[in-house]
């Protein structure tokens, strides 16, 4: 008995040496093991260090209550650096190692392809909480089977611009947006996003009855814009939309365009979203819209009291996803994958960020007003604040 105390013990003192939580009274096998896998080091970690933050958040308050079935939920964290080869050598380990039940986190897109081989191999029920490639949906729909087991908790990367036009067709029709001939000019870098972006306009602004007056690709970090916002201020284009990934580009066309006394109205782009934009900006930007993704109105106070440093929209994709995946188990009233994959496909959850129904084909969270979409924001005293859809509304427009 003595032998047998002693070993216990020290099985408990190598845990606590190992940094695992160890709860009293709560065997292994009574622990719900989830494996979190993100970029926590390298050139990424600011966004799996916020994701880490939702995530956690969501732990806490779901084994306040008891956890899942009565089983505390507990979080395994592995590193994959943002890097495809590193990302399969730590779902591998998370899953034979340390025998996690589920997964849910990932950031990147190329990790996320890379491993779904790896949970498909496993029958390992995987949500990736950011991810949102079009290529995930189409390996799922591919092999229906073989991926059943994989869903995104995100929309897919080709219908994220798509708010933009549901809200400009219905500002027009309803008379918020004062325009008299619906012509718009196109300016954006000379890169794959740029042209991603620019392409995505023109096509779905045709949609809904715009002209467009201007399209002009310009270089990558490009600081002069004179020359191309001279013809703009000529032609008078009801709207101009902006597409650059440069924050200095973005800057100089910003302050530019203000220099120039150009009326229309700005849908700005990517340079818009980075954290220093507003201070080197400053009051040019107010007035310009861009999209932004909407989130419940307490969520930044709550997750900001727990983990100040929290970015409300990195935070909330794995907060959600959490307790999607506990809903699934709760619906399946048991751990088994099959049983927890059936309660997934019958996911429909309201969160911080907007409703998640899981699309039958691809595995992707649906799209639309209805479900999940981009909305689109205003600056405002050096803020982008949401203005539509009208019930995420931070500003009345």
């Amino acid at each position: 008995m003595k032998k047998r105390s002693w070993t216990l013990l020290g099985v408990v003192v190598l845990v606590m040496g190992f940094g695992i939580s160890w709860t009293p009274g709560i065997l292994a096998q009574d622990v719900i093991r989830i494996g979190v896998p993100g970029p926590y080091s390298g050139a990424a970690a600011e966004k799996g260090e916020h994701l880490k933050y939702g995530i956690q958040l969501a732990a806490e308050e779901i084994n306040a209550k008891g956890g899942f079935l009565g089983k505390k939920v507990e979080l395994i964290f592995a590193d994959t650096e943002a890097k495809p080869e590193v990302g399969v050598s730590a779902y591998e380990k998370m899953i034979t190692r340390d025998k996690v039940h589920f997964i849910v986190g990932e950031v990147s897109s190329d990790v996320a392809l890379a491993t779904l081989d790896t949970v498909a191999k496993y029958k390992i029920p995987t949500i990736y909480v950011i991810p949102a490639s079009d290529e995930l949906g189409k390996k799922v729909k591919s092999d229906p089977q073989k991926y059943a087991m994989v869903f995104m908790a995100d929309i897919p990367v080709s219908v994220m611009q798509s708010g933009s036009f549901l809200w400009l067709d219905d500002a027009v029709k309803s008379g918020k947006l004062k325009v008299k001939e619906k012509t718009y000019a196109l300016i954006y870098e000379d890169s794959s996003w740029g042209r991603i972006v620019g392409d995505t306009w023109k096509t779905n602004m045709e949609k809904i009855g715009w002209k467009n007056v201007l399209s002009e690709v310009t270089p990558f970090k490009e600081s002069e814009y004179m020359p191309v916002l001279t013809k703009v201020k000529k032609l008078n284009p009801e709207l101009i939309k902006i597409e650059m990934t440069s924050l200095p580009a973005g800057v100089a066309i910003t302050k530019q365009v203000s220099e120039l006394g150009i009326k229309s109205y700005v849908f700005g782009g990517y340079y818009q979203k980075t954290i220093e934009f507003p201070r080197m900006a400053g009051s040019f930007a107010d007035g310009s819209f861009n999209i932004r993704e909407p989130y419940a109105q307490e969520w930044e106070k709550k997750v900001q009291k727990r983990f100040p440093k929290a970015d409300p929209i990195a935070s909330m994709f794995s907060y959600d996803s959490l307790y999607i995946l506990g809903e699934a188990i709760t619906r399946a009233r048991s751990l088994e994958a099959e049983k927890v994959t059936k309660g997934l496909t019958e996911t429909d959850y309201k969160g911080v960020f907007m409703r998640t129904v899981f699309d039958p084909e691809t595995h992707f969270a649906k799209f639309g007003k209805d479900y999940k979409v981009f909305g689109v924001a205003m600056f405002k005293d050096g803020k982008l604040l949401l203005i539509w859809p009208s019930e995420y509304a931070q500003i009345k427009f």
